[in-house]
């Protein structure tokens, strides 16, 4: 009784694949593309993020050049301790 269940329900899902193949294909493409667009997405922020942290260091580093220009030493000791 069981193994006629079993060999109907693999008979109905091969009826039903072969009937709406195209159906299941176009579900498919697009889960794909949703799932790149999410890997987009998230690449896209890391690299916003990055293009952030890039821009702090090009700071950094023309005001080290414009310190370099003027004759200012580059690491000027803070006197701490009140003397």
């Amino acid at each position: 009784m069981w193994l006629q269940a079993v060999f109907g329900g693999i008979g109905a899902a091969s009826a039903f694949i072969t009937q709406h193949w195209i159906g299941i294909v176009i579900f498919f493409a697009f889960w794909e593309v949703w799932k790149i667009g999410g890997l987009l997405r998230e690449a896209n922020s890391r690299l916003e993020e990055i293009a952030g942290n890039l821009s702090c260091i090009e700071a950094y580093t023309d005001a080290m050049s414009a310190d370099d220009r003027n004759g200012k030493p580059r690491m000027q000791k803070r006197n701490t301790l009140g003397i």
